[in-house]
């Protein structure tokens, strides 16, 4: 179990996601675009968790759950973090079908 903790309290202890249970990006994105990173606190703190297991930058995912940092920061650490996760998820290509190509 980890611990998700902003830079004043911890939120949530949380288990490892699994692949079925991972946080719906695009989603996501659209609900903090319009309402904001704070309002979605419990799921921007899920992707910080998986962003982390990761290997995300640390320096981004820190910016990303850092409730003290300003709304725009965060906001840009959100896409940084959202692409890099996008990117790390997506599966690599079966060697045959490199060489195929």
């Amino acid at each position: 179990m980890d611990a998700i903790t902003t830079t004043t309290s911890t939120v949530a202890t949380v288990t490892r996601l699994a692949t079925a249970d991972r946080i719906d990006l695009d989603a996501l994105a659209h609900a903090v675009a319009e309402d904001g990173i704070v309002s979605h606190t419990p799921r921007v703190l899920g992707l910080v968790l998986e962003a982390r297991e990761l290997g995300v930058d640390a320096g981004l995912v820190s910016v990303l759950a850092d409730d003290h940092a300003s709304e725009i920061a965060r906001l840009r650490a959100f896409g940084y973090v959202a692409a890099s996760v996008e990117a790390l998820r997506a599966p690599l290509p079966h060697p045959a079908d490199i060489l195929s190509a």
